[in-house]
C-alpha cells in the first residue's frame, strides 16, 4: 500500500480490477493495516478488489480480517485484538497468533493468504504451509517485506493456478538467499545483509532449492 493518497489509491484500484479483468494474479501488500483507521479502510478497499495472494505480517493479517468481518457486519469494531495491534508498519504478533485469521480471510475472499513471520504460513483457507527458511535480521532491513511482496507476484505469474504453493516457494527463496547473503557477509549486519539478499537471489539455482527449501504441508489442526 505504500504511502497512501487519494490519487495513489484510486490508480491502485484500477490497477487491481484490470489484471481481475484479464485474469492475470495480483498480490496485496496491506502494509500498516491497523495503525490507522484510513490505512486500515484503504486496505480494505483493495481487499474488495480480489488480489490473488494476500501477504503481510501477523498484526496486518489481523486487522484485515476484523476489519473484513466489521465490514461484513460481523461486529468486532474493524479492528484487531490485542495481540493484532501493530506498531508503524511492525507487527507486535507471531506468525502463529495470525493463522486463524489468515484461514477466515483467505476462506471469506478467495484468495491465498500468507503471513511473514519466524515461520511463515501460506493458506487458502484449506490447506496449510508453513515455510521455515526465516532470517530474523531481516526486520532490520527496510523494504525487505515489500521485496518479498513482489517476488511472490513473479512466481504466482510464473505458476498459474497454483498461488499457494508458488507463494510457498517465493517465500524459501527470499529466505534462502537472506541465509546465504548473511552467511557470506563480510560482517553480518543488515546493511551486509540488503546486498548479499540481492547477490544471492540473482544467484539462486535449483538445486540451492531443493536441497535447502524447508516447506512443509501442515495437517489440519497441526
Amino acid at each position: 500500500m505504500g504511502t497512501l493518497s487519494v490519487d495513489w489509491v484510486a490508480s491502485k484500484k484500477l490497477a487491481a480490477k484490470r489484471a481481475v479483468e484479464l485474469g492475470k494474479p495480483w498480490v496485496l501488500d496491506p502494509v500498516g493495516c491497523g495503525a490507522t483507521p484510513v490505512r486500515t479502510a484503504a486496505c480494505l478497499d483493495m481487499l474488495a478488489c480480489r488480489p490473488t495472494v494476500v501477504r503481510g505480517n501477523a498484526s496486518e493479517v489481523m486487522a484485515l480480517q476484523a476489519a473484513a468481518v466489521a465490514a461484513a457486519g460481523g461486529g468486532g469494531g474493524g479492528g484487531p485484538g490485542p495481540a493484532g495491534r501493530v506498531r508503524g508498519v511492525d507487527s507486535t504478533a507471531a506468525s502463529t497468533d495470525a493463522v486463524e485469521a489468515a484461514r477466515l480471510l483467505a476462506r471469506q475472499y478467495g484468495c491465498v493468504v500468507a503471513v511473514s513471520g519466524a515461520v511463515d504460513y501460506v493458506t487458502d483457507g484449506s490447506r496449510l504451509v508453513a515455510v521455515r527458511n526465516g532470517e530474523e535480521l531481516l526486520t532490520s532491513v527496510t523494504a525487505a517485506g515489500c521485496s518479498l511482496t513482489a517476488l511472490i507476484a513473479a512466481f504466482v505469474a510464473a505458476a498459474p493456478g497454483q498461488a499457494l504453493l508458488a507463494t510457498a516457494h517465493a517465500f524459501a527463496v527470499f529466505g534462502l538467499a537472506a541465509q546465504e547473503g548473511l552467511r557470506l557477509a563480510p560482517r553480518p549486519g543488515p546493511g551486509s545483509l540488503r546486498v548479499g539478499l540481492l547477490d544471492c537471489l540473482h544467484l539462486m539455482d535449483q538445486a540451492t532449492v531443493a536441497g535447502g527449501a524447508l516447506v512443509e504441508e501442515l495437517t489440519p489442526g497441526s
